[in-house]
C-alpha cells in the first residue's frame, strides 16, 4: 500500500517506520509544524499531568525535569511518548479527551490538587468542563502550537497528481481542513479519486468529505490501533 502521512514530522516518523514494517510505501506530507513555547512551569501541589498529545509531552519534557508526577495520556502513542521521557506512573486513557477525563475522574482526587493539562494552542473536547463538573481543579498550560504549511510538499503534490498513493491517513479535523484548502490551492482535487481517505473519528471523516476519495473510511474508535486495524495491519 502507497501511503501518504500528513501529520507533523515529530508524530510522523515513528508512524512512517511502522508502516514501512507492515510493508507500505511511506511519503510524508506534515501539512503542520508544532512550534515549542518557553513559559513557567509551575507544579507545586499538582496532583497530576494531563497530556491530550505526544507533543504536549515533548514540550513537557523541554522545560522541566520533574516526572515523578503521575501522566494521564490520550492514546497509546502519548504514552509511548511519556515513558520515553521517563515518566513514572503512566496511566493510558482511549483516543480522546472525554476518555481522558472519565479516568481521571475514576483515579485521582478532586481534592488533591490541581489537575495540570499540558496543551497546544488548538484543543479538542471540553475536558476543562468534564473534570470541573466533577470538583476537579483543571488547569491549563499552552506550551506548543501547530502552525499550517503554506502549500503541499512537492513529493505529496507530485505523487497526487502522478496518482502514487493508494491511501492518506488524517488524525484531526483540523489536518483535514488544511489538506482540502492545499489540495484546491493546487489543482489536485479530481486526482484523489483513486485514493482511500482514512480518518481516526468521524469528525475527521466529515473534515474530509466534498472531496471526490475513492471512499472515506472510519475508525471504529479514535485510537491508532483501529486506524491501522481498518487498513488491514495489525496495529
Amino acid at each position: 500500500m502507497r501511503v501518504l502521512l500528513t501529520r507533523p514530522l515529530e508524530d510522523a516518523l515513528p508512524l512512517k517506520s511502522r508502516l514501512e514494517a507492515a510493508g507500505c510505501a511511506v511519503t510524508l506530507a506534515p501539512l503542520m509544524t508544532i512550534e515549542y513555547r518557553t513559559a513557567p512551569v509551575h507544579l507545586d501541589g499538582v496532583q497530576a499531568l494531563l497530556f491530550t498529545s505526544a507533543n504536549g509531552v515533548r514540550a513537557f519534557a523541554r522545560l522541566s525535569a520533574r516526572r515523578d508526577l503521575p501522566a494521564y495520556t490520550v492514546g497509546r502513542a502519548t504514552a509511548a511518548e511519556a515513558e520515553r521521557a521517563g515518566f513514572i506512573a503512566i496511566h493510558i486513557s482511549g483516543g480522546d479527551a472525554a476518555a481522558l477525563a472519565e479516568d481521571a475522574v475514576l483515579g485521582l482526587n478532586p481534592g488533591g490538587g490541581p489537575l495540570l493539562h499540558i496543551a497546544g494552542s488548538v484543543t479538542r473536547g471540553d475536558l476543562a468542563g468534564r473534570l470541573a463538573a466533577a470538583g476537579f481543579d483543571y488547569r491549563k498550560l499552552e506550551l506548543y502550537s501547530a502552525e499550517p504549511v503554506s502549500h503541499l510538499p512537492p513529493e505529496a503534490r507530485d505523487g497526487l497528481a502522478a496518482g502514487n498513493f493508494d491511501a492518506a491517513l488524517f488524525y484531526s479535523p483540523r489536518t483535514a481542513r488544511l489538506f482540502r484548502s492545499r489540495v484546491a490551492e493546487a489543482g489536485l482535487e479530481e486526482d484523489l479519486s483513486g485514493v482511500n481517505a482514512y480518518a481516526l473519528s468521524p469528525a475527521v471523516a466529515d473534515a474530509l468529505s466534498g472531496l471526490p476519495w475513492r471512499r472515506i473510511l472510519t475508525a471504529g474508535r479514535p485510537e491508532e490501533a483501529a486506524l491501522f486495524s481498518l487498513m488491514g495491519i495489525g496495529g
